[in-house]
């Protein structure tokens, strides 16, 4: 690929990934992931620490990291255990 294609493709990520983390800040959204908790937070949690360590967007790195506090305030200790079973 040429580094104009991977340039638009990287802005194009960003984008997505700006626009997947806004959805937490729709209430029917979080109602659904407070119903399937136990199912959802492994996948989440996972997803969100990743994103923290390998996105090369500081505003992707900065709203991860708003959603991650918004899920360790809903739930704490569950957060805490899916972050132990990453280890």
């Amino acid at each position: 690929m040429s580094s104009v294609t991977l340039s638009v493709q990287g802005t194009i990520d960003h984008w997505v990934a700006e626009r997947a983390l806004d959805v937490w800040n729709n209430e029917q959204f979080m109602r659904v992931v407070s119903q399937d908790i136990e199912i959802v937070f492994p996948i989440l949690v996972e997803a969100i620490e990743m994103n923290l360590k390998l996105h090369w967007s500081k505003n992707v790195q900065q709203l991860t990291q708003s959603v991650k506090n918004l899920l360790q305030e809903l739930n704490p200790l569950l957060y805490k255990r899916c972050l132990n079973r990453l280890d």
